[in-house]
Order: C-alpha cells, then sequence, then structure tokens
C-alpha cells in the first residue's frame, strides 16, 4: 500500500513538473532594439565532442551577421546529452528532469535547435510536453527515415545530413585499384545504426566490390581490434561510429581512433574531418560548420515569418578530400586523377612554407627600395636641374632687375604691418578711419622699411653712390608730402590692397626735389606678414612741369578767349544801341520793323558770346539756356504788345535740349531761325495774344536732331491767313532767312501751313559736317 501511493505521487509530480515546464511560442520583434532572441541548442554528445568545436563556429557566424544587420542580440543556451559516453534510459531521464527544472525557472524559448540524431529523437519524444508550439531546427542527422518523419510536422525543418559514404567507397574503389572488399566499423548508437544500415545499402550500387560491416553492437573493442589486424592493407576501412561497444563500454572518439590504429596495417578512413591525421589516413568529408550556419539560418527565418515552415534544406554531397600526407605515403599508392589535388594534413613543411613569407617580403622589400632608388635619384636629378633652372631665372631676374629702366626697390615692410598690427591690437573702432586722421602714426614707421636691394636706376635717379648710401640717407628723400603719400599707401595696403600707386614729389641726395610715379606691390605669398614687397619709380619731373605749362597755358587762352567773348558782345551792344538811336528819328513804321528786325537778330549773336563768356566750356553752351535767353529777349522787345512774363510759359523750351551742347559756328544759325520765328508769330500773327501760343518739340535719332516749331497765329485758319506767309509777301526776309541758315547747318528745313497756325520742322546733324 505504501509503495502505491509513493507511485502514484510520483506520477503527479511528474505531470506538474511536465504541466509547468510547457511554453508557448512567442513571436520575436526584429525591429525593436530591446528584443533578445532566445535560442536552445540540445547538442546530442558533449562539449569535448570533435564535431562540437566547428559547429559551434557555424552557429555564431550567422549569429554575428544577424547581430550586424539588426538592433537584436541572440542567446543561446546549449545543453549537452552526452549520449555516446552515456547511453541509457537512466541517463536521458536524468537529463530531461535537469531540462525541465531550467525550463521552469528561466525565461521561455523562441526556437529550439538539435544537433545529430539523439538530440532529434529526444525532443521529438517531449515535444509536446516540453516544446509545444516552439519552432525547431535539426542539423547533424544521419537517419534519413526520421529526419523526413520529423519534417512532415509542423514548425519542423532542418538541415538533413547525407554522409559522404557513396564517395568514400568511389575515392577507396578507384585508389586501391578495385579492392576485393572494403570494410565499414559501426556500433549499437542511434547514429550507428543509421550509418551501418546505410553502408549496407551500398551494396547494391558496388556489387562488384564486398561490402564488409563490423559492428560493435555484436562485438567487443578487443574482439574489433582483433578483427582488424587481420585484414589485408589492400582492402581499406570506413571507420562510421566506434563509441560504444556490446559490453556497453564507451571510448571517447580520439581515444577509439588510437586503440584501432595502433600496430595495425590495414588503412581507416572516415566520413568526418576529426581523426584525420591522428591516425586515420583520411576520406572524402562533408563540413560541420556549414550544416550547423545553414540550420541557425533556416531557424532565424522561421522566427521572422512568424514560425510558419520554410522548405528544409538538405547537404550538397561534399567533394572535399582530406589525407594524412605521411600515412598516405607510406601506402605507395598513387592518387586517382579526379582526387589529384587533395587537403593534405601532418605535410612536411618545405622551405618555401617555412620562410616563404619571409622570402616574399624580403622580395617586396628589395622590388620596393630599388623603386624607391630609382625615384630617389629621378628625385634628386630632377632637384638638381631643378635648382639649376631657378639659379639662371634668378641671374635672368637678376639681369632684369638691374638693367630695368624702371628704378626698382626690393623692400621688406614687415616691420611696418607689425608696427601697425600692434597700432590696431591698442585701438577701438573704424581703425582705417583712424589711420587716416593720423597719418603722423604711420609716417614714424619710414625709419623701420629695410631695403634689400635696389637696381642702378634707383642710383642714378637719386644721385646715390651705392645702396649703402641711399640706405643710410634714406629719410633725406622724403619731402614732408611724400609721407603723406607713403601713410595713404600704409593704410591702402593695410586695408587688403595688393598694390597702390601714386604720383609722388621726391628729393635726390643733392636736394633736388623732382616728381615720380611709384606703385608699391605686396609679393604673392607675402599678403599677411608684408616681407617681399616690389616699388617701381619713374622719373616724371618734366611730364608733370609740362603739364604745368600746359595748364598755365590753357588758363592763359581761357582768359584771353574769355575777353574776346566780352568784347564781341559789348560791340554788339553798341550797334544794338546806335540802332535804338536811329530808329528814334525814323517815322516810317516799316523802317522801324526792319530796324527791330535787325536789332532782335543783332540780340540773338550777342546772347551767345554772353553764354560763351559764362561758359566753363569756353567754346559750346547748352541749346536750351540758348533758346531761353532768346525767348526771353524777344518778349521783352515786344512788351508794348505782350506780357513777357505770361507769355513765357506759352512758349516752353523743352528739357531734352538741356542735354545738346553745341559751338558757335552751330548755336549762331539756330538763335537766329529761333529768333525769326518767334518775332514772325509775335508780329503778324493774327490770332489775339491773349490766346497766342508756340509749340516747341525736339526729337533725336542717333546724331541727327529735328526741331519742329508750331504756333497758332493764323486766326480763322487757312494758308492767307499765317503769320510767316503773310510777312514774306509783304516783302521780309522771313522765311527765306530760315532757309539759309538751314542750310548753314547742312540741315533741311520744311515750311508748311496748318489749320490755324504755321509749321516749320528743322533737321540737322549734331555735328558739324567736314
Amino acid at each position: 500500500m505504501r509503495s502505491l501511493r509513493r507511485t502514484l505521487m510520483m506520477v503527479l509530480l511528474a505531470l506538474q513538473l511536465t504541466h509547468s515546464a510547457a511554453q508557448q511560442f512567442q513571436v520575436p520583434d526584429f525591429a525593436s532594439p530591446t528584443e533578445s532572441i532566445r535560442l536552445l541548442l540540445i547538442a546530442s554528445y558533449h562539449p569535448a565532442f570533435p564535431t562540437w568545436p566547428v559547429q559551434r563556429e557555424g552557429l555564431e557566424e550567422r549569429i554575428r551577421e544577424f547581430e550586424g544587420n539588426h538592433q537584436v542580440n541572440i542567446c543561446l543556451d546549449v545543453e549537452f546529452m552526452d549520449s555516446k559516453r552515456l547511453f541509457s534510459r537512466v541517463h536521458f531521464a536524468n537529463f530531461r528532469n535537469g531540462l525541465v527544472e531550467k525550463l521552469n525557472n528561466l525565461p521561455g524559448y523562441h526556437g529550439v535547435l538539435t544537433a545529430d540524431d539523439n538530440a532529434l529523437h529526444f525532443v521529438l519524444e517531449n515535444r509536446e510536453e516540453l516544446f509545444p508550439g516552439i519552432p525547431l531546427v535539426f542539423f547533424g542527422v544521419n537517419d534519413a527515415d526520421r529526419a523526413a518523419s520529423a519534417m512532415k510536422q509542423p514548425q519542423i525543418s532542418g538541415v538533413a545530413e547525407r554522409i559522404p559514404l557513396e564517395e568514400n567507397i568511389r575515392f577507396l574503389k578507384a585508389a586501391f585499384s578495385e579492392p576485393s572488399a572494403i570494410y565499414g566499423i559501426s556500433d549499437g548508437t542511434n547514429t550507428g545504426i543509421s550509418d551501418a544500415r546505410l553502408f549496407r545499402s551500398m551494396q547494391k550500387q558496388f556489387p562488384e566490390t564486398e561490402l564488409r560491416l563490423l559492428d560493435l553492437a555484436v562485438m567487443s573493442y578487443r574482439e574489433l581490434k582483433n578483427t582488424v589486424k587481420e585484414i589485408s592493407p589492400s582492402n581499406p576501412v570506413i571507420l562510421l561510429d566506434a563509441y560504444l561497444d556490446k559490453q556497453d563500454t564507451g571510448m571517447e572518439f580520439d581515444q577509439a581512433v588510437r586503440f584501432l590504429t595502433e600496430d595495425v596495417r590495414v588503412p581507416m578512413f572516415h566520413v568526418y574531418e576529426h581523426g584525420i591525421g591522428s591516425g586515420l589516413t583520411g576520406g572524402v568529408v562533408i563540413s560541420h560548420r556549414l550544416q550547423a550556419y545553414h540550420a541557425m539560418d533556416l531557424l532565424i527565418d522561421m522566427l521572422g515569418s512568424g514560425g510558419d515552415l520554410v522548405p528544409p534544406r538538405l547537404m550538397s554531397p561534399p567533394v572535399r578530400l582530406m589525407l594524412d600526407y605521411n600515412r598516405w605515403r607510406s601506402l605507395g599508392i598513387s592518387l586517382p586523377a579526379e582526387w589529384s589535388n587533395p587537403q593534405w594534413v601532418n605535410k612536411p613543411l618545405t622551405i618555401w612554407d617555412l620562410y616563404g613569407i619571409w622570402a616574399l617580403i624580403a622580395i617586396l622589400l628589395f622590388a620596393g627600395l630599388a623603386i624607391l632608388t630609382v625615384l630617389l635619384i629621378g628625385s634628386r636629378r630632377k632637384l638638381i636641374l631643378s635648382r639649376e633652372q631657378i639659379q639662371r631665372e634668378h641671374r635672368r631676374y637678376r639681369t632684369l632687375f638691374d638693367e630695368f629702366s624702371l628704378g626698382l626697390w626690393e623692400e621688406d615692410l614687415s616691420a611696418v604691418r607689425m608696427f601697425l598690427e600692434k597700432l590696431k591690437s591698442s585701438h577701438k573702432g573704424n581703425f582705417s578711419d583712424f589711420l587716416r586722421r593720423n597719418p603722423v602714426l604711420i609716417q614714424e614707421s619710414i625709419r623701420d622699411i629695410r631695403i634689400i636691394r635696389v637696381n642702378d636706376a634707383v642710383l642714378k635717379m637719386y644721385k646715390a653712390r651705392g645702396e649703402e648710401e641711399l640706405i643710410r640717407r634714406l629719410p633725406e628723400i622724403f619731402p614732408p608730402q611724400a609721407k603723406d603719400v607713403f601713410a595713404q599707401a600704409m593704410t591702402r595696403l593695410f586695408e587688403g590692397a595688393g598694390e597702390f600707386s601714386s604720383e609722388l614729389l621726391q628729393r635726390d641726395l643733392t636736394g633736388r626735389e623732382f616728381w615720380v610715379r611709384f606703385r608699391l606691390t605686396i609679393l604673392q605669398g607675402h599678403g599677411l606678414d608684408w616681407r617681399r614687397a616690389l616699388v617701381s619709380t619713374e622719373d616724371i619731373d618734366e611730364k608733370i612741369r609740362n603739364r604745368h605749362m600746359l595748364a598755365e597755358s590753357l588758363r592763359e587762352k581761357e582768359t584771353l578767349l574769355r575777353e574776346m567773348h566780352h568784347r564781341i558782345k559789348n560791340n554788339l551792344n553798341t550797334v544794338s544801341s546806335l540802332i535804338d538811336l536811329q530808329e528814334e528819328k525814323i517815322e516810317d513804321q516799316r523802317l522801324r520793323d526792319v530796324l527791330d528786325a535787325a536789332r532782335g537778330r543783332i540780340y540773338s549773336i550777342s546772347m551767345m558770346h554772353e553764354l560763351l563768356y559764362g561758359s566753363d566750356t569756353r567754346n559750346s553752351v547748352s541749346l536750351r539756356d540758348y533758346f531761353e535767353r532768346i525767348r526771353d529777349a524777344v518778349f521783352s522787345l515786344h512788351q508794348d504788345v505782350i506780357n513777357p512774363q505770361e507769355f513765357r510759359q506759352r512758349a516752353p523750351v523743352p528739357e531734352l535740349l538741356a542735354d545738346i551742347e553745341l559751338d558757335i559756328s552751330r548755336m549762331v544759325p539756330l538763335g537766329l531761325i529761333f529768333n525769326e520765328i518767334l518775332t514772325n508769330t509775335i508780329k503778324h500773327g493774327k490770332t489775339p495774344y491773349e490766346r497766342l501760343t508756340i509749340d516747341i518739340k525736339c526729337r533725336m535719332n542717333g546724331n541727327q536732331a529735328e526741331l519742329l516749331f508750331q504756333d497758332n497765329g493764323g486766326g480763322n485758319g487757312g494758308a492767307d491767313s499765317n503769320s510767316v506767309t503773310s510777312q514774306s509777301r509783304a516783302g521780309g526776309l522771313g522765311l527765306e532767312l530760315i532757309q539759309v541758315l538751314g542750310e548753314q547747318l547742312g540741315g533741311d528745313v520744311l515750311s508748311q501751313p496748318v489749320p490755324g497756325g504755321f509749321r516749320v520742322a528743322v533737321s540737322f546733324p549734331l555735328n558739324a559736317p567736314e
């Protein structure tokens, strides 16, 4: 009774543990930077098993790639079943209980990986209780039937491992020239049973060669070794599995290899990399690293698709042949042509293998040194040629400098620049304005100028016997006016101007003052320090004196011309006064009118000389000013019949005429034409004076000008009633005089009656015809 109660309690406890360990799948968020993906790997063997290090490399490689492309961490927990060494129900139960304890106390997993057959078998048996709904990916599975059956279930996929047994048999048949038999060694583990079944199935593909299986499930290690010792060296052995014998005695793989190959002549081959070089002769091998890499990649794809199944991946048949160099050479056989490029293990290092990299480095260093030597020789040659070229150019420059016709000074103004910088640091406000207001401060820095060299023209210009004398007596060549110009130059340069030029009064060492045109330029590359400046001086004393003489002569001529215009005006006014005196003694109105007309024409000419007398140009005046003077004079002469102030508004002179300036030979005819038109309009117009107007217009077309004069003095209109025509019929100069004056201008005069008045159009070139 007590034992029954204990059994029921154990069952209930197991059910409770199973229920609490069950976990539900949660889709991870790859885009969340705080998300951590938890994965569980169940490995069939133990950490020291030969396949685990390379499997780990493949898993970690894919994890690093994923974490590099996403802000998500992958946490991979690994549980080792150690089923190769401890293949028993008790061990599996203990492993399950320990896993259940961890699942109960640790956060859940997003996915599960299994490595090799035993781990897959364990997970499939316990999936509903421990991992319901969690995606599962397997790899390293030799049992093809179990892998195919597992992939039919939901959320299970994997990388099915197909060991290259067929390729190994083909290689051994070709290498050993059709051996009579090929042996295979397996054990009673799940993997061994699967490998044994695959080995037996190969007999159908190779009927000409006997495939004999040595099974540790029915043999002990000692019995197996004794059997292997009896095998002929011409019949190779393929070691598939040797972890457990019929007595449940286990060995590590390396330990089993050493045991089976010691004192044994027959060569042993393997389908995996481990063991080759440590007793095994070689084999056509597959990559555990790639299997693990693709398995992790497959699980990441499943998690990214919400756990949906993605197509399983079957490893491609490997073609990589690995051989132990020493063991293969001891067999004394040649490699088949199709397998002529194996990966050798334990191959003795040649001199090139030992020192090849250093020899290559030495060769590269020697080649580099040789190239560098050639480049240095070439560079030195170029340097010598460049130095010679510079020396030639320097000699040429010195020759040009010394023999140049202008005076050339090479100066160092850095001390002046430093003086101005120091002055600026102690001044607040606009420094340029300060320098202009205080030129004396800059003048003090003349003593800081350092003359580097001058040419012969400078020595000749300043009457110096040599550079030393000129430099020593430098302040003597600067009269007070020159110091002002020097201050202006330094101010402009300090403001950023690259050069400065001016005319400057200088003094040679004999005391003679003369004018020079000088140009100061800061040489390229010295804009910030002024360490190199070039000054050119040209003796222009004779030019300046000639200029002064010409200016004085021009002033004298202007005075004479002004006096001449003044005297002509006075003479014309005298003539006009004589006409006035004569007119007072004449009673005939017709004669008085003739004298009035003559006096108006004389006044027009006199007015031109008066304008020239007061003009700055002395030879031309503004046409608008001239016409306004004539208009006002004509109106004043007829103030007995019109009001000059009022009538001036009815005859405005266009503003455009202010831009026309003509010489006296062309201005006088225009003035006489204008005088004639105004006089005829006032004296002969039939329209009442209070309604009489004169319209004056000007049109410009390049060098051609056109003046339009139109009045409304025709009274009731008609050709016989216009003022100019009436006066012409009366026997005055009239239109005839206007025509003559127009021809004198080199232009055309068009006169015609218009309704209610008369129009005169005068067109003429602005420049006098040649």
